[in-house]
């Protein structure tokens, strides 16, 4: 009994000081001095009172104040950053069946998009597959990669956040990058053994617009509950800098998207910073722009998600083709809480929240 009492105690404390390090790295990401003016209290008390109320514990309100000090209107139905990798993405996602449907060499085989980039080769476990998955040579692989002229993108795939992308150029014969020519060996010795190399997508002028350099993608967060899936939220994500990515974490810019479909007049970056403009392009932000395909992309979104049957909180990344068509990039099972918040000014779970954390507390999906 006494060595069950240490281990959840142990778990408490564990809980405890991992909450206290995401607050310190959020205020320290933000650089945002949180009030502690009559209103701010007050606001902390009515934020402990409802999650108490519908989750059965108390939640640290300092997230719900730095949104909005970030320009957002107070509301006590954020979900903290803690709750949210805690609590919420445990609840809705069985973890142990990430790693397959994350892979990207797996996503066309396991949920079919109906549009995809075009991929010239995978490298799964060390072994080179070709068009329809058949198992190749390294030499005809080799062949593959560079057998015509064209942009190519290549990722590890069994990594996220943008973490390894590379665009290549093949002039027919030699594949190049970063002023040097680049060997099937070299890509090894580099990505190991998993890796996919796939045709740069080309979008749509509106997106490209933007920061032409990256392929721009609409992020989409849905949420099956209660047997019913919906689109939660949606956000645009463009590159800087002349990456080749978008992601926030390598410096992109996020937008919110509206219920129509429309851009929010201002970007943030992932330090909380607003952008009337992109600081390369000078692309207006203010002036915004219907996302093309929106309609589109949140269908396909849907349609994808009803192959899922393990994750029920999903996030997809989509770019716009140059018809206005859909193309699947990359399916995530985690995502940013804050930034699904911040970005958007609104509630992740919007009105079904109480539902929600309630079904949470008492553990019923």
């Amino acid at each position: 009994m006494r060595s069950l009492f240490r281990r959840r105690r142990s778990a408490a404390e564990k809980r405890e000081r991992r909450l206290r390090s995401r607050l310190r790295r959020i205020r320290t990401r933000f650089g945002v001095v949180l009030p502690d003016d009559a209103g701010a209290r007050a606001h902390r008390r009515e934020v402990e009172a409802y999650w108490e109320r519908h989750f059965g514990r108390r939640v640290d309100a300092s997230w719900h104040l730095l949104f909005s000090e970030l320009g957002a209107e107070r509301d006590v139905r954020y979900v903290p950053s803690h709750e949210w990798w805690e609590d919420v993405l445990p609840f809705f996602n069985d973890r142990s069946m990430r790693p397959a449907f994350s892979d990207k060499n797996l996503s066309d085989q396991l949920l079919a998009p109906k549009r995809a980039p075009v991929t010239r080769v995978k490298r799964i476990r060390g072994r080179y597959y070709g068009p329809e998955d058949a198992a190749v040579s390294s030499g005809e692989a080799a062949r593959l990669v560079c057998g015509e002229p064209s942009d190519l993108v290549i990722k590890p795939s069994r990594q996220g956040n943008g973490d390894g992308v590379r665009q290549f150029e093949s002039d027919g014969r030699v594949l190049s990058a970063e002023g040097r020519a680049w060997s099937l060996e070299d890509l090894e010795a580099e990505y190991g053994d998993d890796f996919i190399v796939q045709e740069r997508i080309i979008q749509h002028a509106e997106m490209a617009a933007v920061h032409p350099a990256s392929v721009n993608t609409v992020r989409v967060l849905t949420l099956r509950f209660g047997g019913d899936v919906r689109v939660e939220t949606c956000i645009a994500r463009f590159g800087t800098a002349g990456r080749v990515t978008d992601n926030a974490g390598t410096g992109g810019l996020l937008v919110g998207i509206d219920s129509r479909g429309r851009l929010h007049p201002r970007a943030m970056d992932l330090s909380g910073r607003l952008h009337e403009k992109h600081p390369d392009t000078g692309h207006a932000f203010s002036e915004g722009f219907d996302v093309p395909g929106y309609d589109s992309i949140c269908r396909e979104a849907l349609r994808l998600h009803a192959r899922l049957h393990h994750l029920d909180l999903v996030s997809w990344d989509f770019a716009v083709a140059e018809d206005g068509e859909p193309i699947f990039v990359e399916v995530n099972f985690r995502g940013m809480g804050d930034a699904y918040q911040f970005v958007p000014r609104r509630p992740i779970l919007g009105d079904r929240t109480p539902e929600i954390l309630e079904a949470i507390r008492a553990g019923r999906r």
